[in-house]
């Protein structure tokens, strides 16, 4: 694999991982706002605790999906670090190394 192709997947993939990362905050918004109270399922909802307990798991898928959405975004930022490391590296050794290999003469 060369070193464009490799700059290349790093980027490919940072880039999905963001899709990730945008499509879980979507689903973490979209979870926020599925609310059930008692009008939704019954008088006795809140009298046996199940309002309570559906607020409970609406708080928790939420939140699983809100840092789902932030550490693959995280994994997205590291992988585009990487990237930029590399080619910051390449471009110094090139600055570093130029002429030492060309022929005389």
């Amino acid at each position: 694999m060369t070193y464009e192709v490799q700059l290349q997947a790093l980027k490919k993939d940072a880039d999905t991982w963001e899709t990730t990362s945008s499509t879980l905050l979507t689903a973490e918004n979209s979870a926020w706002g599925l609310t059930l109270g008692e009008s939704e399922l019954s008088w006795a909802a809140a009298t046996v605790g199940l309002t309570d307990s559906y607020n409970s798991a609406q708080n928790k898928v939420a939140m699983l999906l809100a840092d789902g959405s932030t550490q693959t975004g995280n994994i997205s930022q590291t992988l585009l670090q990487v990237k930029h490391n590399y080619e910051v590296n390449e471009h110094s050794a090139e600055q570093q190394y130029r002429g030492a290999w060309e022929p005389v003469g």
